[in-house]
């Protein structure tokens, strides 16, 4: 694979040397040129680093608000859990009193029956 040119190199072996060089160095255009693109790059870095910080700082502070929300969440769920065993002994009870509503309904009906009866009696006497 041959070697890349530089055009400038060409250039400045193509013009006529009869000017005096007196040992300076014409490089210095090109690496003025290479520090701006140096410096152009590491700015336009900088500006990305800043903004992909100011995405982090505003997931961070998402970040937070999810995790006061987890935290709302659970004491939610807490709170839920004790309501369900306080229903759970509710329906206990519930059950309980209506199996005492039969049984009073039960004894009601006896009762009727004892009164009934004690006419009967009352009524022959």
């Amino acid at each position: 694979m041959p070697a890349m040119v530089n055009e400038k190199t060409v250039a400045a072996e193509d013009h006529d040397h009869d000017h005096d060089h007196s040992g300076h160095d014409h490089s210095h255009e090109h690496d003025d040129d290479e520090g701006e693109e140096v410096v152009a790059v590491i700015l336009e870095n900088q500006e990305k680093i800043l903004a992909n910080q100011k995405v982090i700082h505003a997931n961070q502070k998402q970040l937070g608000q999810i995790l006061a929300g987890q935290k709302t969440i659970q004491a939610n769920q807490k709170a839920i859990l004790a309501n369900q065993k306080s229903i759970q002994a509710n329906q206990k009870t519930l059950t309980q009193i209506l199996a005492n509503q039969t049984k009073i309904q039960s004894n009601q009906k006896k009762l009727d029956q004892v009164l009934a009866n004690q006419k009967k009696i009352l009524a022959k006497k």
